[in-house]
């Protein structure tokens, strides 16, 4: 879903990826949102969008099966067409939220004494993303862990220095994953040092998701069960037509499951740097 130049560009936007295990679904959103400070407003508005225009095809089982082979080749599970219908979704990028109310230099001024005592709350009530989250303005129903490293950008590029770029660029944290769903667990959210080809660190986050993962239906149970119902309707209509309108034969079949099953899956989720 492109959004730079009113959907124009492809420079900023968003695109996913999803999966499913057993009867659970889980979808992968890597976005670039609009760049620079001021742009608070544009950013939420990109997310709308992406969210609104990515649509997927191809997961829908027919809903009236005419014949065994529909059953058999039918999608399995059910996937959902858009991405808040999934079970768990992670959603992450170069979100380009800013920290703001400070100059360059005084929040270079927080982040070294971060780097020191090694916590970077004093850096919170700057950060866009955190405030307009909390609004309710974007990402609603997803969660975040706290930001315990460094300012994600701007760095120059080679190095682990903060640079300006010739611009007044401030850092900010830039990069993020959030996440919603039941049974996610964070195991690790930090950014990677070690990468210097950029002039942004990428974020990385660690998780633990417990899946519910149901039974998926026998494809052999079902064709037996379409084959039972058409000789069913094959006898009913036989009799009726020999009776007059009488009622027909009934088949009743019942088919048992094994209880849900828990599963244990571990996903990690990094943006591009």
């Amino acid at each position: 879903c492109k959004t730079g130049l009113g959907g124009m560009a492809g420079n900023k936007g968003g695109v996913a990826v999803r999966m499913s295990y057993g009867t659970a679904t889980l979808c992968f959103v890597c976005a670039h949102l609009a760049a620079h400070t001021k742009h608070v407003t544009q950013r939420n508005s990109d997310y709308a969008q992406i969210m609104s225009g990515i649509s997927f095809t191809g997961g829908h089982p027919p809903i009236y099966p005419r014949r065994a082979r529909d059953l058999v080749d039918a999608p399995k599970p059910w996937l959902p067409p858009d991405v808040l219908g999934h079970d768990h979704v992670f959603f992450l990028g170069d979100l380009n939220y800013r920290l703001d109310g400070k100059d360059a230099a005084g929040l270079l001024a927080m982040i070294e004494r971060g780097d020191k005592s090694g916590d970077y709350r004093e850096l919170l009530p700057h950060d866009q993303l955190l405030r307009e989250h909390k609004a309710g303005r974007v990402l609603w129903g997803f969660q975040e862990a706290p930001l315990a490293f460094r300012p994600t950008y701007k760095f120059k590029p080679g190095t682990d220095t903060y640079s300006d770029g010739g611009k007044g660029r401030a850092p900010a944290w830039c990069d993020r994953v959030l996440w919603r769903g039941k049974g996610v667990r964070l195991l690790q959210y930090k950014s990677s040092a070690s990468v210097r080809a950029s002039d942004h660190k990428p974020a990385i986050a660690l998780f633990s998701v417990s899946l519910r993962v149901q039974p998926a239906p026998d494809r052999l149970e079902l064709v037996y069960k379409d084959a039972c119902n058409r000789v069913d309707a094959a006898l009913n209509a036989a009799w009726s037509e020999r009776t007059g309108g009488a009622s027909g034969l009934k088949r009743q079949d019942s088919a048992t499951h094994d209880d849900d099953k828990p599963a244990h899956k571990e996903t990690a989720a990094r943006t591009a740097g």
